[in-house]
């Protein structure tokens, strides 16, 4: 019998988890509620089957990547972007101190 999660009677399948893990990626990319968004997830995903890494990332057990995944990871980091964002709110701190 699969496990039921407390808030509700649904049993929790790796189905289930899969669609909210999905549903609040899509959230993420497209809400606007953050400066900016280095999508790991696309990075390194398997295009034929989206829950699961690409065989050449994956650990072996499915939820870590291995040390390709993590390069991976990294090359999907735009540095610019993140240079952009530290100046933004190094910026923001500095805003009406007196020096």
């Amino acid at each position: 019998m699969a496990r039921r999660d407390h808030r509700s009677m649904e049993p929790r399948t790796s189905a289930r988890k899969a669609r909210e893990t999905s549903d609040r990626n899509q959230w993420i990319r497209t809400s606007h509620a953050y400066d900016a968004v280095i999508d790991f997830d696309v990075a390194t995903r398997d295009p034929a089957n989206p829950t699961r890494y690409l065989p050449r990332y994956d650990s072996g057990d499915h939820l870590h990547p291995n040390d390709a995944g993590y390069e991976a990871m990294s090359n999907a980091i735009d540095v610019a972007l993140l240079q952009a964002c530290i100046r933004f709110h190094a910026n923001r701190a500095t805003v009406g101190r007196t020096p």
